[in-house]
C-alpha cells in the first residue's frame, strides 16, 4: 500500500489536493503500488488532459475566458511528467531478455 507521503506528493504533482473523483486516495493509492510516483503522476494527468480537451474559449459581454489555455497547460504538464517516467525507467537500465531455442 502507499504511504501518505507518496499520497501526498502525487496530489502536489497534479495540484488535486481534495479526496474527490477522479482523484480519490484510493485510486491514487492502487496507481502508486502499479507504477510508482512518478507513473501514478502520469496516469493523473492523462486524465486531466482527457476531461479538459472539450474546453473551449468564451466570450461575452466584454468578458474573454480562455478555458482552452487550461487544456494546453495540463497538456504541458503531461509531457513533461511523461520526460521524468522515461528518464526513471533509462536509469533502471536496459531490460534484458533471453532467447530460447526450440
Amino acid at each position: 500500500m502507499a504511504s501518505t507521503t507518496d499520497i501526498a506528493t502525487v496530489r502536489n504533482n497534479i495540484a488535486e489536493l481534495e479526496d474527490v473523483a477522479p482523484f480519490t486516495t484510493a485510486y491514487i493509492s492502487l496507481l502508486i503500488d502499479a507504477d510508482g510516483v512518478s507513473g501514478a503522476t502520469v496516469a493523473m494527468w492523462r486524465v486531466k488532459v482527457a476531461h479538459l480537451s472539450s474546453a473551449v474559449d468564451v466570450t461575452e459581454a466584454g468578458a474573454s475566458h480562455k478555458f482552452s489555455d487550461r487544456y494546453k497547460n495540463a497538456l504541458e504538464q503531461l509531457k513533461y511528467w511523461e520526460g521524468i517516467l522515461a528518464e526513471e525507467a533509462l536509469q533502471k537500465g536496459p531490460r534484458i531478455s533471453h532467447a530460447v531455442r526450440t
